[in-house]
């Protein structure tokens, strides 16, 4: 089952880049827009999960602790064809994924290794018509306290994500 493990986004971050996208489209930037559903922060990408390595992680989850992480986003960011919402760097955030992250490790939960960037996607493939710039928006201060393992289903029209797991900050 292909799976990773993510942030949920509170609902005024949602919002936010909601209305974020919204802007874009109406300045004729075009591509594929990170549905509402699926805006996340995610952590680790695990791939294709068995259903004993599901179980590992719901263990893990059932025993790992974190407390709410104070967040703020800065600028927007530019993966390739992925146009995306940093976050400010911040020792908090960065110390609970490492700690998720060799937790799953020392289970032996394989997930890509790539260094952890604090982001949220909100498009890809992005399509700009002349003399139009993508900007960000103001910082916006927020919280995060629930982590979530998901299933990720492909379908014509993108990606369907089904919560497994969840482990919310104490």
């Amino acid at each position: 089952m292909r799976s990773f493990i993510a942030f949920d986004l509170p609902e005024n971050i949602i919002q936010s880049c909601m209305d974020l996208q919204n802007q874009w489209k109406k300045e004729g930037i075009g591509g594929r827009y990170t549905p509402r559903e699926n805006l996340h922060l995610t952590i680790a990408f695990c791939g294709d999960l068995d259903d004993e390595q599901i179980e590992q992680i719901r263990d893990i989850f059932s025993t790992f602790c974190f407390e709410k992480i104070k967040c703020r986003t800065s600028s927007l960011v530019r993966f390739g064809n992925v146009v995306a919402l940093g976050l400010e760097e911040n020792q908090e955030l960065i110390s609970v994924v490492h700690a998720l992250r060799n937790r799953l490790s020392q289970a032996g939960i394989p997930f890509d290794g790539r260094a952890f960037k604090a982001h949220i996607t909100l498009l890809r493939k992005p399509v700009l018509p002349e003399h139009v710039s993508i900007f960000a928006g103001d910082s916006l201060l927020f919280e995060l306290f629930r982590i979530v393992l998901y299933s990720s289903t492909l379908h014509s029209k993108g990606p369907h994500y089904t919560p497994l797991a969840t482990v919310c900050a104490s």
